[in-house]
């Protein structure tokens, strides 16, 4: 392996400038780094992490003991624990017991050899067991998962009496059932079994067979003598998922003819999954949890005392949006974005349990607003999805008041993001729409050239100042001219930057971005314009500079942007996070490179979609039956996991979802923060801001396109808002 030393001579460099470079220490120039990173790679140098953990006296690796992963509930717990440790500067050791007693404890003496900072473990020992205690294994230093043995330690877990009494008020409708678990005497089984047997047992005719794994190790048999006796169930209740899928396949082959229900207890499915009734655990955030517990008690940030940490369980969600109102055909309306073709395959899923066919007809941005402008009983569609900054002026007009159609608003409030419902569905104090498809902007970058050592370095050089993410525009135009190569020949890309300018309506968001990023404001207390203010030139001066950084024959719209920062050229790109899964599509080539954070000014501006009811529509309750069904979590999760954005709460506690778009959970935070008035004070006055973004979108194309100044561009937009 390579050393130091020959990497010092390859790049004719001293042993220590190499050592400095390579432990990010010292005040080397950005030439010299370059020469040591190229040398390092001709020589394929790797770090040695251990020995590293060594010389400093402390590991920075975790340890995480697992049954197995060939379950996905586990799988699902260890790519969480293994992300969230990762991001926070761990590394990860699996070890697998195959749910061996005797195997787990010669795991504990070989990992208790190597001297992980800490381990978490989904044991297979029961409560008797000392294997942990007699490893001198301190609280700070273990965490348990999922099965508790003992006390001494902290846990990490789902209330299991809770689920088995959900699971044995399904089963008390039954007169025969079977219950297949784990181990008879691990502490899930026992939690389960006593709550399940609790309540089916309220049901006197109820007769429960309690199959525990001791009896149940031959599963495909176990499951035939099931089936085959003379006392069959009618259904079985499944602690393990793979328990039920082989009594399915069972019944599949040997009994076709036999009608059973299945029920088990599961991981979370974020897409449509119906072969059971499950009671669905969120695994991956229980992998996340125990890492962020354990890396409190690492770093002492958790009480001395141990802590019992009981996670909320999805429990048993249903796809069926339920008996429909009436059987109609229904028309929708929407505009053109990411989150409209998903529609189409949701409107399908829809049709497969109600029979309604739901026709969704998709605009682009410059058609759809003269077709609203226009609607009447005539050419009205049943549901419509809006931009949610055209609510003002449309929502009044064209919607029917949710007030007609809701009776439990209460539980619309509690469902979404808090604030959500004022933002995307009120107008005036009235509720007209749900927020479908909430959004925020971000600030993307790549990550990669950001924390080069090389490029940090000529960063300095050339700024005087540390290169960081910015927090204002002006910071941020410096560092996309840096990574401007017209500008800059050393840049790794092309343009510094994107900027979004196919039409009037992006043109002015892009200005809008940088005057909310400086003031929260856009009309004074008089509703006069703000435009040609200090305020409002700065902004249009900083986009105009920004304008010299980017590929302005590119990016028309959103999607656009987010395509051509997927392709590699460009360093930083703000987006509304309905777009960003464009950026790791199949054709990028940054993905796993992507850095994310509030945009500069830490004053996001929102976007995406509302949907609600047509006031012309002859179908309302039933089009409101399938706007609620499309905004249950479970809908709009699986729509988020495919590219849209999720209105839903519980959506942001699921980790498939979060570690497929980590920016996702910053949504609430963005939402928080997001403090942009762009509307006059005044109450009951619509507001066109369509209108308004043409008049300003047009002058300030008209500045970056050098036709008029920056303050006659401003001026011109206010006598023109006029």
């Amino acid at each position: 392996m390579a050393t130091f030393i020959d990497i010092a001579k390859l790049a004719g460099v001293s042993y220590g400038t190499v050592s400095n470079v390579m432990n990010g220490r010292g005040n080397v120039s950005s030439e010299k780094v370059k020469r040591v990173q190229e040398a390092a790679n001709r020589l394929g140098y790797t770090a040695n992490f251990d020995a590293k953990s060594l010389r400093k006296g402390s590991s920075n690796t975790l340890a995480v003991i697992l049954p197995n992963i060939s379950d996905t509930k586990y799988a699902d717990f260890y790519l969480s624990f293994r992300n969230f440790t990762e991001s926070a500067g761990y590394r990860v050791s699996l070890y697998i017991h195959d749910s061996n007693p005797q195997r787990e404890s010669d795991l504990v003496q070989e990992i208790r050899a190597s001297h992980p900072a800490g381990t978490a473990v989904i044991s297979s020992l029961s409560g008797h067991t000392n294997y942990y205690r007699q490893a001198g294994f301190t609280i700070d230093e273990l965490i348990f998962a999922e099965q508790k043995p003992f006390n001494d330690y902290d846990y990490v877990g789902f209330d299991y009496s809770r689920i088995g009494r959900e699971m044995g008020k399904r089963a008390a409708k039954y007169h025969q059932v079977a219950l297949l678990t784990e181990a008879s005497d691990s502490y899930v089984t026992r939690e389960l079994s006593a709550g399940f047997i609790q309540e089916a047992s309220a049901n006197p005719s109820c007769i429960i067979h309690h199959y525990d794994k001791e009896s149940s190790v031959r599963s495909a048999a176990l499951a035939l003598d099931i089936l085959s006796s003379d006392s069959a169930p009618e259904a079985v209740f499944a602690a393990n998922y793979s328990h039920a899928e082989m009594v399915d396949n069972v019944r599949k082959r040997f009994f076709p003819q036999k009608t059973l229900d299945i029920y088990t207890i599961s991981r979370l499915f974020t897409m449509p999954e119906t072969s059971y009734h499950k009671y669905e655990l969120n695994y991956r955030l229980l992998g996340k949890a125990t890492a962020e517990q354990l890396i409190n008690r690492i770093e002492g940030k958790a009480p001395s005392y141990f802590q019992n940490i009981l996670l909320p369980e999805a429990g048993f969600r249903s796809w069926n949006p339920g008996p429909v109102p009436e059987k109609s055909c229904l028309t929708m309306l929407t505009l053109d974005s990411p989150t409209a073709y998903i529609m189409k395959h949701m409107a399908s899923l829809y049709k497969s349990y109600t029979g309604i066919d739901v026709n969704v007809t998709i605009y682009p941005y410059d058609g759809i607003h003269e077709l609203l402008t226009s609607m009447n009983e005539n050419n009205s569609f049943d549901i419509i999805r809006l931009d949610a900054t055209w609510m003002s002026w449309f929502a009044p007009r064209i919607y029917e008041p949710l007030s007609k159609l809701e009776n439990n608003l209460k539980d619309l409030q509690e469902r979404f993001l808090p604030g959500l419902m004022d933002r995307y569905g009120s107008i005036n104090g009235e509720l007209y729409a749900l927020p479908e498809t909430p959004s925020t902007q971000m600030l993307f970058y790549r990550r990669d050239i950001f924390e080069d050592t090389a490029i940090k370095r000529l960063f300095q050089e050339q700024n005087h100042a540390a290169l960081r993410l910015p927090r204002t525009f002006g910071e941020y135009n410096t560092i996309a001219s840096f990574f401007t190569r017209s500008i800059n020949s050393r840049s790794p890309v092309k343009y510094g930057s994107t900027i979004t300018l196919g039409n009037t309506g992006t043109a002015a968001t892009e200005f809008l971005t940088r005057y909310f990023a400086l003031t929260n404001d856009l009309f004074d207390k008089n509703d006069h314009l703000l435009l040609n203010t200090p305020t409002g030139i700065q902004a249009l001066n900083e986009l105009v500079e920004c304008s010299h950084y980017a590929n302005l024959s590119f990016s028309n719209w959103w999607r656009d942007t987010a395509r051509d920062f997927a392709e590699g050229n460009t360093a930083m790109t703000i987006l509304y996070s309905n777009y960003a899964s464009e950026i790791i599509g199949k054709e990028s080539t940054v993905r796993g490179k992507i850095g994310y954070a509030m945009v500069p000014g830490e004053n996001p501006l929102f976007g995406g979609g509302s949907i609600g009811v047509s006031h012309y529509s002859h179908h309302k309750d039933l089009a409101y039956h399938f706007i609620r069904w499309l905004c249950d979590e479970q809908v709009a999760s699986a729509m988020t996991l495919l590219g849209s954005i999720s209105p839903c709460r519980n959506t942001y506690n699921n980790y498939q979802i979060i570690d497929t778009y980590p920016w996702l959970a910053m949504t609430n935070e963005c939402f928080e923060k997001s403090n942009a008035h762009r509307q006059p004070h005044a109450v009951n006055v619509s507001f066109n801001e369509r209108h308004f973004l043409e008049i300003l979108g047009f002058q300030v194309l008209n500045a970056i396109n050098g036709r008029c100044t920056v303050k006659e561009a401003l001026e011109n937009a206010e006598n023109n808002y006029g």
